[in-house]
């Protein structure tokens, strides 16, 4: 490919049992992509900053949980296109409680 057309930035990629994600460095803050495979969970972490985390193709499959006060609150997603913000400092994951594979846009907010 010519040098005109290739881009500017780089991506970084990482695959495992879960599934993939990759990281665009491009100026962008923690822009990501992942795919959550059927049984396998991402996060039960927390971050020192907002999150936003948008659902893609996780209708009644994914099992998003939120950790506060010590207390996990949990919903499933009720749509394809689904919106999830979880606040700096909260412990957070999702899991794929359905037969398919989804994924997941995330980035700092």
């Amino acid at each position: 490919m010519e040098n005109r057309f290739r881009l500017p930035f780089k991506i970084r990629e990482h695959s495992d049992e879960r599934g993939f994600s990759f990281y665009l460095d491009a100026g962008l803050k923690n822009f990501h992509i992942v795919s959550i495979k059927p049984g396998c969970i991402r996060g039960n972490h927390s971050h020192s900053y907002n999150e936003v985390a948008i659902v893609l193709g996780g209708k009644e499959a994914a099992l998003i949980e939120i950790q506060v006060e010590g207390e996990w609150n949990s919903f499933v997603a009720d749509q394809d296109f689904y919106p999830v913000f979880f606040p700096a400092s909260l412990k957070h994951k999702i899991q794929n409680i359905g037969k398919r594979e989804f994924f997941l846009v995330c980035f700092q907010y």
